[in-house]
């Protein structure tokens, strides 16, 4: 799934039962993956957990959907300039969806 805009990893990293997509509707209509993101995302999650990041600077979390459940979202956010981030730790051997990518490339073992 390839997501572009901050309020796309903003919906993963921060936790609020009113999320906010502001991008115009041509922007979601031309990337089919990120005009079904929205409906997607959970307003709600079972399990978080703070992968890595500082106060200032950057953050990632993980976020699970239901405890029966195995899906997580993985959102991460700079103050600065884009970042290329290792997360091979966080994902186990198999076959993932990643939300860029990049991530993709390096989430298939």
């Amino acid at each position: 799934m390839e997501l572009r805009g901050p309020d796309d990893r903003v919906a993963v990293v921060y936790e609020s039962a009113l999320q906010h997509f502001a991008d115009g509707i041509d922007e979601y209509a031309a990337r089919p993956a990120a005009e079904a993101f929205p409906e997607t995302v959970p307003a709600a999650w079972a399990e978080t957990r703070f992968v890595s990041g500082h106060p200032g600077t950057e953050a990632t979390v993980a976020r699970r959907v239901r405890d029966d459940h195995a899906e997580w979202f993985l959102g991460s956010i700079t103050a600065g300039p884009p970042a290329d981030r290792d997360r091979g730790l966080l994902v186990p051997r198999g076959r993932h969806r990643g939300v860029d990518r990049a991530c993709r490339a390096r989430c298939r073992a």
